[in-house]
Formats: structure tokens, sequence, C-alpha cells
């Protein structure tokens, strides 16, 4: 049977909306491939800034890390190099302790000679001195008593004469007291003189025996 015009006519029609619906299909599927596609694109980039932000993140806490270990590195050198630099001044204050001690001992036992030394010599002159003045002492006592012998003797002669005096001659006794004080007065006079004398020539020769022992 020959094919009508009218289902020509559906036939087309279906056709054309055959084609239409596979073209709206087609646009569909190719408007859904795009829009993964982005939607793709859009999580790869997201993804790509993910990445670098955690790239930048494990870069910044390596380099957080590494400046952490540069300081504890840093610390440590430095607590060495403290810990060096005061064994070695604790050493310097020892050694410089030591050799100051050891120069005050030094000074110490110069002092100390020197001291001894004129200790000694003080004392040699006071021995000098106390033995100068024992001899002065023992001189003048021995000048002392030939003196008091000689006046015993000149005052025993005196008696004599006065009671020779007084047993010859009764009348003249005022004029031989007059006499005996004057010559008792004189003989004192004399004997100051001499004392006086005595002891210059005693201090002199003390000076000398002094000067001598100290010399």
């Amino acid at each position: 049977m020959r094919e009508s015009a009218r289902e020509r006519s559906a036939r087309a029609q279906c056709e054309r909306a055959r084609a239409q619906s596979e073209r709206s299909a087609r646009e569909s599927e190719r408007s859904a491939r795009e829009r993964a596609s982005a939607v793709r694109e859009k999580a790869r980039a997201q993804c790509e800034r993910k990445r670098a932000q955690c790239e930048r993140a494990r870069s910044a806490r390596e380099r957080a890390q590494c400046e952490r270990e540069r300081a504890v590195r840093e610390r440590a050198r430095s607590e060495r190099e403290s810990a060096q630099c005061e064994r070695e001044r604790a050493v310097r204050e020892r050694a410089r302790s030591a050799r100051e001690s050891a120069q005050c001992e030094r000074e110490r036992a110069v002092r100390e000679r020197a001291r001894a030394v004129r200790e000694s010599a003080r004392s040699a002159r006071e021995r000098a001195v106390r033995e100068s003045a024992q001899c002065e002492r023992a001189r003048s006592a021995r000048e002392r008593a030939v003196r008091e012998r000689a006046q015993c003797e000149r005052e025993r002669a005196v008696r004599e004469r006065a009671r020779s005096a007084r047993e010859s001659a009764q009348c003249e006794s005022t004029v031989q007291e007059s006499a005996s004080a004057q010559c008792k007065r004189a003989r004192e006079r004399s004997e100051r003189e001499c004392e006086r004398a005595q002891c210059e020539r005693a201090k002199a020769q003390c000076e000398r025996e002094s000067e001598s022992a100290m010399g």
C-alpha cells in the first residue's frame, strides 16, 4: 500500500521531533559535560589553592621548625661558650688569687725579717745603753767612794787640826770656827763643781758608747 501524504507528513514530523529531541539531548549532554568540566575545573583550582596553601603552611611550619632548632642550637652554643668563659674566668681568678697570696706572703716575710732585724738592732742598742749605764753607775760609785774617803780624810785632818788649834790657842777659837765654816763652804762649792764636771764627762762618755753601739 502506498503511504498517504498524511502519514508521510506525520512521519516527517516524527523524524523532525526525534531529531530535535536528539539535538536537545546532545545539547543537554554537551551542556552537562561542560558544567561537569567547569565543576571539575573549579574543584581542580580549589584543590590547587588548597595545595598551595598547604605548601605555604608546610613551608612556614618547616621554617618555624628550622628557626626553633636554630634558636635551640644558638642557645646551646651560647651556654657552652658562657660556661667555657666562666671556667676560664674562674681559672684566671684562682691563678690571680694564688699569685696575690704568694706576693702577700713574700712581702709579709720580708716585713717580718726587717722587723726582726730592727728588733735585734734595737735590743742591741738598748743592751749597749744598759751596759753603758751600768758601767757609768759602777764608775760613779767607785768615784763617789774615792771622794767620800778623801772627804773623810780631809774632814779628819780638819778635825785634827781644829783640835790641835783649840788646844794650842783657845783665844783663837772664834777665828778658827770662822775659818772652818769658810773652808766648809769652799769644800762644798768645790765638790759641786767637781760633780758637775764629772757628770758632763759621764754624759759625753755615754753618748760616745751609744753611738758606737748603734754604729
